[in-house]
């Protein structure tokens, strides 16, 4: 089943917005900045002259391909999304902390969580190259044990100080700085088990012992091992990411055959969108679902 998700509604007035793309640039609200960034999905043409636009900061890549933007790299500010606080910063790779489209997917996963637990459980939860953690804390706010995994020690770092602010570091997560496929295969020797697993893999990275990851090699093997870390009654899983959509969904389909008769139904695919209240709207990477209840 083939669906789009707009990150527009998901986010309150005045914390997200996407106000203008073209040209190779987006132009994007976040809290009380108003941030230009590259966007190489932004081919199409602004609404305004890119010229014209008047972001209080303006990330760009100098000529020795390094980022630059106009504040200091240590100033933070911060952005809400419901009950979450996320401490939002400039980065040395043009990021800030936060991929806004990732907000649908936490809304999506929170529904899993509530309507599988019915307030009587705990459900456990596995996130995969989890970033500063919005996943994660959307998941313990509602009420499930997680697993928060990341290769990047300043990355967990971030999605610790981001538990904090939002009043989650009393809750089950652990913080794990790991590679993701060498967890994923000591968890299948402990024979731990998962509800509910997502993942955001990239197409290229590295672990924190200097492994390499790559996608059309290790998703595979990842996979297999995601099989075997299920649950007798799994209820949700998620994978997203900015490669090649048709390769991660054969892998998928692949891998899910050998996963159970529960996975042969329920599955959905689409495109994350990022639109703004203009018109303006900005293709945000796939997405590939699985829910008994879909």
């Amino acid at each position: 089943m083939e669906s789009q998700g707009s990150a527009n509604h998901i986010w309150d007035s005045g914390q997200y917005e996407l106000l203008d793309c073209g040209h190779g640039w987006k132009l994007e609200r976040f809290g009380c900045r108003v941030i230009q960034r590259p966007s190489p999905a932004a081919n199409g043409n602004p609404l305004l002259p890119v010229n014209r636009w008047q972001p209080d900061d303006c990330i760009g890549m100098a000529a020795d391909a390094a980022w630059q933007h106009h504040r200091p790299a240590d100033k933070t500010w911060m952005i809400r999304w419901r009950d979450l606080e996320l401490q939002l910063a400039f980065t040395p790779y043009g990021h800030l902390g936060l991929f806004p489209e990732h907000a649908w997917h936490w809304a999506w996963l929170q529904q899993q969580c509530r309507t599988a637990s019915n307030g009587r459980s705990q459900p456990s939860a596995l996130n995969l190259f989890a970033y500063t953690g919005g996943a994660s804390l959307a998941l313990a706010d509602a009420g499930a044990r997680v697993a928060h995994v990341d290769s990047s020690r300043p990355s967990v770092a971030w999605a610790r100080l981001n538990a904090h602010h939002s009043h989650l570091s009393d809750h089950p997560i652990r913080w794990l700085v790991e590679d993701a496929l060498k967890f994923c295969q000591r968890e299948v020797r402990r024979g731990s088990r998962y509800q509910l697993i997502v993942l955001d893999p990239p197409a290229y990275g590295h672990g924190p012992d200097g492994n390499r990851w790559q996608l059309d090699r290790h998703l595979p093997m990842l996979l297999e091992c995601i099989g075997e870390l299920w649950a007798d009654e799994p209820f949700g899983f998620l994978i997203s990411g900015h490669g090649d959509e048709n390769q991660v969904g054969r892998m998928v389909r692949d891998s899910a055959s050998a996963w159970g008769h529960c996975f042969r139904g329920g599955w959905q695919s689409g495109r994350s969108i990022l639109s703004g209240t203009a018109s303006v709207s900005l293709d945000a990477g796939f997405w590939i679902r699985w829910s008994p209840r879909s």
